[in-house]
Order: structure tokens, then sequence, then C-alpha cells
């Protein structure tokens, strides 16, 4: 802690036992939530300790790079177009790398993002535009299942965003989230499945004929098989993560 920080006040759940006199120790007993003040430090305010290396706060990230994929910008252009949505191309400061407004029917990606960063980006505000959106769901659920479908659609493209989206999945989902990538893997697989469809609808480049599945191959892999499943984060290997795939979908 550093030197003449002071504390943050807060309120705090504080789970209570209920135990009559009369009841036997190894009865169940009934629990009570009542809350309380309590004091705590904001991450800025907490200095490293020397000699220790700091745990890190946040799921490990690796930004994409590349423009192997770039050639698929079009088509996703085309096919976010068909859902009656502009896309526009805008330098975006800060971290945040696009957004979908249902609105306006607008979506903005990051121009100064590499091609396959922005391909990613795309995707993942066109599943919001396909319904996937803060009115249908939590807004944690939402961007859950957009970064999902987005996951398994490039994924189907041959484009690897393990990087980014274990990362961006894990922390929205930290709150009960994930559950929803059970609870919605129809949906998840029925629009990873119109979004291929749309990239694949594109001539591939000769060099990435063995990394695209044709439409029969993606066809044979069922629902359950495509849908990938994170759980929590940590401590599942390395980056709190379990891919299940083959998994019987309700």
């Amino acid at each position: 802690m550093r030197k003449g920080e002071t504390a943050i006040r807060i309120i705090a759940p504080m789970p209570i036992k209920d135990r009559d006199d009369d009841r036997s120790s190894d009865e169940q007993t009934q629990t009570r939530l009542l809350f309380k003040a309590v004091s705590v430090f904001d991450r800025s305010q907490v200095a490293p300790l020397e000699g220790d290396e700091p745990t890190p706060l946040e799921p490990p990230s690796e930004p994409l790079t590349g423009d192997s994929h770039a050639y698929l910008l079009a088509p996703m252009q085309a096919f976010t177009a068909s859902l009656g949505f502009t896309v526009s191309f805008e330098s975006i400061p800060g971290q945040t790398g696009g957004w979908c407004d249902q609105r306006a029917r607008r979506i903005v990606v990051d121009k100064d993002q590499p091609a396959n960063a922005r391909l990613r980006i795309l995707i993942h505000e066109c599943a919001h535009a396909l319904g996937v959106d803060y009115q249908q769901y939590s807004r944690e659920q939402s961007e859950v299942l957009a970064d999902t479908i987005c996951f398994v659609a490039c994924s189907g493209v041959g484009l690897a965003v393990d990087g980014e989206s274990i990362a961006y999945v894990a922390g929205w989902g930290e709150d009960g989230a994930l559950e929803a990538v059970t609870d919605f893997a129809a949906t998840i697989d029925a629009l990873a499945r119109r979004i291929e469809d749309a990239l694949n609808s594109d001539p591939r480049p000769p060099q990435t004929n063995a990394a695209r599945p044709d439409a029969q191959q993606r066809a044979e892999r069922g629902v359950g098989s495509r849908v990938v499943a994170i759980t929590h984060y940590p401590p599942v290997d390395a980056v709190g993560v379990q891919r299940l795939r083959g998994a019987t979908v309700a």
C-alpha cells in the first residue's frame, strides 16, 4: 500500500448463520445476508512489493496481428450491409476496438488495427447486429455470446483469435455470464454458421485452401461439436479455458 493512501469505504455482504438453541449442532442452519461497511483500496493505490513479481489482475491477452485474412473484410461488410447496418472504419482512441449502434444501424471499427484484428472486431459487432444485444441478454451475457460466436466463426475460416477472445470472454464472464455459452449453444452455432457462410462466399486465395473447410465439412461437425465453452478463469490451463467440443446441445 502506498504511503498516505486513504481507504475507500464500501458496503460488503456478511452472511450470518442462524441456529436455535434447541436444535442439535448437526442440524442444517439457515443463512441470512447482512451488510456492513468495510475498507478497501483500488489497484492504483497499491505499489508492488520489492523482490516479488505482481500477480496479473487481468486474463492474459495477445493482440491479433497480420493481414492474412484481409480479403474477408469485403464479404463481411457485404453481409453486414444485408442486415441493414452500415460499416465505418475510423480511428478510435483507447482500447475500444469498435461498437455496434443498434438504433443508428451502424457499426464502427478501429481503422488503425491490423487487418486481421479489424475482421475479428467486425465479426464480433456483427454478432450484436444479429440480435445478441443488451435488450435480449444482459450486457455481460451479450458480450460473452458475441465473442464466442466470433471465435467459432473465425476458427471456421482458419483465423486463430484465441489470444484475444479467451481474455475477452473470461473478463466479461467473471460474474456468471459464462453459463450463457452452454445455455445458448444452439444460438451461438446458428449465428456463427450464418457468418461463416458469408465469409466462405468469397473466393479464397490458393494459399489458404487447407485452412478453410468446405460447406459439407462444416455441416458434418454438428451443433455441439463447434461450440466453444469457456468455463472459468483461473486456473484451467495457462489461460483458464476448457474447450468443450462434441458436447450435446438440447
